[in-house]
């Protein structure tokens, strides 16, 4: 099975509890508590959202999290940031000639430039961050 850096940490650390419950029988229960909290961290997803654009075809990069839009989903932090580093280098790689044919010239980008900036402001989050309600 592969295991990622994030992986190899939860498991290090369920292993840690586990020791401690063992050795500190009185802190058992609170322990098996930690332990439910990094095991659910370990099971969250990971969204890369899109910031707003405004009228004029800028990121609204400090818009409220919920006005995002969802671009796609990853099952860790390190898939999320490969998506994000994918999308950015796409994005250097297109041309006038491929922006002017995928992009409306009326549409809410005002140049390639702005296209670029508007991916590059893209944020991995959890899908269980509270700023998306």
């Amino acid at each position: 099975m592969l295991t990622t850096p994030a992986h190899r940490k939860t498991q290090t650390v369920v292993i840690l509890c586990r020791k401690l419950a063992k050795t500190h029988p009185t802190w058992r229960g609170l322990i098996k508590r930690q332990l439910g909290h990094v095991l659910a961290l370990g099971l969250v997803g990971w969204y890369l959202m899109l910031p707003p654009v405004d009228s004029a075809g800028r990121a609204k990069d400090h818009a409220p999290l919920n006005q995002w839009t969802q671009e796609s989903s990853y099952d860790s932090a390190a898939a999320c940031q490969n998506g994000w580093r994918k999308a950015v280098k796409d994005a250097q790689a297109l041309d006038t000639a491929d922006f002017n044919q995928i992009e409306d010239p009326e549409g809410p980008h005002a140049s390639l430039a702005a296209f670029r900036n508007w991916i590059s402001d893209m944020l991995c989050v959890t899908a269980d961050d509270p700023r998306l309600q």
